[in-house]
């Protein structure tokens, strides 16, 4: 009995699919697009974290040209001194002063920079000031200036390789960004500072007052 046109139009039909190529096809497709944003998306996440992290400095010089502005054009470093309240009055007010002592990181800076800093830690704190993973900053005053008036490396190699200063905000006295990436320059002003900090990947970020 021959089939009618009905009959003819369900065999093809039901002979119609995917062949393996072209399952295959759309698989390797599906990879590359997902290896494609498997790269890029840690890429995008470390360019946004360090975008906050140049908001905050910015924030944190800005505070601190604020605070000169108040105090006679002092800074809240005096020598050995701190102004515990500076974080908590003009940065975030949910900060809250945890601990001070001076340390000497010994490589961990360019030894024509000077090593020793003070460094005081804040707690509590919102995410007005601080890392983009939860962390609180860390302000480090380096008390001595570069030793002349050409750019002087803060970092040494060692350092800016790893994560010894992620969290950390260095206010450099008598001193502007120099010309190049984590260089400063001496300043001849004792209001005179720049504020350096390093970001992921080993890039450093600086801005000062001048």
């Amino acid at each position: 009995m021959p089939k009618t046109s009905w009959g003819k139009l369900k065999d093809s039909e039901a002979k119609k699919g995917f062949t393996i190529i072209e399952v295959v096809l759309v698989l390797a497709i599906g990879g590359l697009i997902f290896l494609m944003v498997f790269i890029a998306l840690p890429a995008l996440q470390r360019s946004q974290r360090n975008t906050q992290r140049r908001n905050d400095i910015d924030r944190f010089a800005q505070a601190a040209i604020e605070y000169q502005k108040h105090n006679s054009g002092k800074l809240p470093f005096r020598g050995t001194d701190y102004d515990v309240n500076f974080v908590p009055k003009y940065i975030d007010s949910s900060c809250r002063y945890g601990s001070t002592h001076s340390y000497n990181f010994g490589s961990s800076f360019a030894s024509n920079v000077g090593s020793y800093v003070r460094n005081i830690r804040y707690t509590n704190c919102s995410e007005a000031f601080t890392d983009p993973d939860g962390t609180a900053y860390q302000i480090y005053h380096l008390m001595s200036t570069p030793s002349s008036e050409e750019g002087q490396y803060v970092f040494s190699d060692k350092t800016i390789s790893s994560n010894e200063f992620r969290h950390a905000v260095l206010l450099i006295s008598r001193s502007g960004c120099g010309s190049t990436e984590n260089t400063v320059i001496k300043k001849n002003g004792n209001n005179d500072f720049a504020i350096i900090m390093k970001l992921e990947v080993g890039s450093v970020y600086c801005v000062d007052n001048s």
